[in-house]
């Protein structure tokens, strides 16, 4: 019957007898065990101080390169579309100007009233009230406001709302009411308005 071996595990570093000033009396396994030690040290520290500051720099660099690309993808969509723009400048700058030249200035605000009783009369309408408000100061433009009341049939009445959206300048209507007068006629009450472009506001 044999005897049981007893199994001895081989002791890499003892203080005792580890000393770096004989490397040479060291085992195979510690000198092996201290290297890759000292090699596993070695990549840590050369892959925080090296090879991850290097790909922090690539990734900002990747981000700085999409965002690039993006603005460049704007810019060519805006160079593009360059002769769509102009076309779209030129047809609003047209509409401005349109709607300037249906703006009364000073002088053309009792011209515009005038204008108004002129409808009226054609209309067959009498004209009880045709009178202009204060202004209201909205910046770009000054609103007019105007009283007018009316006496006439349905049909002519409507003929005389339908006048008003014809004139040349710019008028806009706004609460309506209807009263039967005396001897069976309508009176319509409403609100126009005309509106006048702030010179002074868009010079500055």
């Amino acid at each position: 019957m044999n005897k049981p071996t007893a199994v001895v595990t081989p002791i890499l570093f003892n203080g005792d007898s580890m000393s770096f000033s004989d490397v040479a009396s060291w085992t195979r396994i510690t000198r092996l065990s201290v290297s890759m030690a000292a090699f596993i040290a070695v990549l840590s520290v050369g892959y925080y101080f090296i090879i991850d500051t290097k790909l922090q720099e690539l990734s900002e660099y990747k981000d700085l390169q999409s965002k690039q690309i993006n603005e460049l993808g704007k810019k060519y969509a805006l160079v593009s579309n360059k002769e769509s723009y102009e076309k779209q400048m030129i047809e609003l700058d047209l509409m401005f100007s349109s709607f300037l030249e249906k703006m009364p200035v000073d002088a053309q605000v009792p011209e515009t009233l005038e204008d108004i009783t002129k409808v009226a009369s054609q209309s067959g309408l009498v004209t009880s009230i045709i009178s202009l408000k204060s202004p209201v100061d909205l910046d770009v433009y000054f609103e007019l406001p105007v009283d007018i009341t009316v006496e006439g049939t349905y049909h002519d009445l409507g003929e005389f709302v339908a006048g008003l959206t014809q004139l040349r300048r710019l008028v806009t209507l706004h609460d309506f009411s209807l009263e039967t007068t005396e001897n069976g006629n309508l009176a319509l009450n409403l609100g126009a308005k005309t509106y006048q472009f702030n010179d002074k506001e868009n010079s500055r």
